[in-house]
């Protein structure tokens, strides 16, 4: 039976998250950069939700009477060479990139996650193959290492979701695990082993509220990473097919067009530029954010 005392206490508890979500806030946007990065994440994000709603053409919608339209009130961006409505394939276009990059950042953090806990709490022989693995698949640069993939795969969304999930992991692991290399020897790790608690209670009660701060930092800054891989993938043809409206795909396609419709070209070339730079900055402010609350 909840008694008055309970609920109280589950009021207060709830009042403190709340504090602790607004001073995160506040410290996100303290510094002006940070600020600026955060508004852009959350603007391409609001946009990738709303944008069959917000784009006023399809995405293939091809009107031959206006190809190669300079931006005007009719067509924002202008239209391509076919006669495609450029801003409306940009809005598009955010959702499929940031559905991509996004699900391969969450499963490369979950791996990676899992990886960095269990090597850095065991060591040994087990973390030691695992680093010298990890150490092999980061030697090759990442560009390179997806064309061998998607050489074997071939080309497709799930092929590019599939080197994210391989390339990224690694990285996530080494951060998670150095943290956890230094918690492990704190005090409150040995009272719980001489208490009895389990290895997962010990993993994902303990050590990984520690692992957070690195962590929530590392996987906004795999996800900056993940946006321009997947697009430089799609740039080069070996990524997403048309006629998906992928960014990387549209400066593709543009550059053989570029003396007649440049702005085909510039505008999805400058949203894959400005929300890699917003959410590098997101991640500054991330950081110090965090590293406040600590």
């Amino acid at each position: 039976m909840t008694t008055k005392l309970d609920q109280v206490q589950v009021q207060n508890a709830a009042a403190f998250r709340g504090r602790r979500f607004v001073g995160f806030v506040k410290g996100l946007f303290r510094r002006p950069a940070s600020a600026l990065g955060t508004i852009i994440f959350v603007l391409f994000a609001l946009t990738a939700f709303f944008g069959p709603w917000l784009a006023p053409f399809e995405a293939n919608e091809i009107i031959y009477e206006e190809a190669r339209l300079a931006p005007s009130a009719g067509h924002w961006f202008g239209t391509d060479h076919l006669g495609r409505d450029v801003f409306s394939r940009v809005i598009l276009g955010a959702r499929d990139i940031f559905m991509l990059a996004g699900l391969g950042t969450l499963l490369s953090v979950l791996i990676g996650t899992f990886l960095g806990l269990i090597s850095g709490y065991y060591g040994g022989w087990f973390d030691e193959i695992l680093m010298r693995l990890f150490d092999s698949v980061m030697s090759i640069p990442a560009l390179l290492f997806a064309l061998l993939m998607l050489g074997t795969l071939g080309p497709s969304r799930e092929s590019v979701l599939w080197v994210l999930v391989i390339v990224y992991p690694p990285i996530v692991a080494r951060v998670v695990r150095s943290v956890v290399l230094g918690e492990k020897q704190k005090s409150y790790i040995a009272s719980a082993r001489t208490q009895g608690e389990k290895t997962s209670f010990i993993l994902f009660r303990q050590l990984l509220p520690a692992v957070y701060p690195a962590l929530a930092v590392e996987a906004a800054l795999r996800f900056s990473y993940a946006i321009f891989l997947t697009a430089s993938l799609g740039f080069l043809g070996v990524g997403v097919q048309p006629p998906n409206p992928d960014w990387g795909l549209m400066v593709n396609e543009a550059r053989r067009t570029y003396t007649q419709v440049p702005w085909a070209l510039y505008f999805p070339a400058g949203v894959i530029a400005l929300i890699v730079i917003g959410v590098n900055l997101m991640a500054d402010g991330l950081k110090q954010a965090l590293r406040g609350e600590e």
